[in-house]
């Protein structure tokens, strides 16, 4: 196993970077545990709006997927939370944001935000469990 190498937070914008370095500090994490919810939250906000051009016929979007995975009771639930903390306050008047990922409820969400949506599920295998559901 090899040893633990902490992010290259130097390659971050600086409000990014000072962003996630704040939040890990607030709460006394490794800035590898807020980062990949941070980056997935911006991916989220850019949603649709955006695409990167790879070649002639072949765009992009901004999807990004991420997990944190660390032993349990680690702060992982604190840390992503707080990375999504602005998105969930815009939760609140727009449904910017699923836990529930059946076909039927991911279509009625696309549906009202035609620039996209961010997935969120605190364990793993909820998500796992829901990839076969149809309702």
């Amino acid at each position: 196993m090899s040893a633990y190498t902490p992010p290259p937070m130097d390659v971050l914008p600086p409000a990014v970077r000072d962003f996630v370095q704040d939040h890990a500090v607030a709460i006394g994490i490794d800035p590898g545990y807020v980062l990949p919810a941070t980056l997935t939250g911006l991916a989220a906000a850019i949603g649709n709006t955006a695409v990167v051009q790879v070649k002639t016929g072949w765009n992009e979007p901004s999807v990004l997927f991420a997990a944190v995975v660390a032993e349990s009771g680690s702060a992982k639930s604190p840390a992503v939370r707080g990375a999504l903390q602005p998105i969930l306050e815009r939760q609140v008047d727009e449904a910017c944001m699923v836990g529930d990922v059946t076909i039927e409820a991911l279509a009625d969400s696309l549906a009202k935000n035609p620039r996209g949506v961010l997935l969120y599920r605190d364990e793993l295998d909820g998500w796992f469990r829901s990839f076969n559901q149809y309702k």
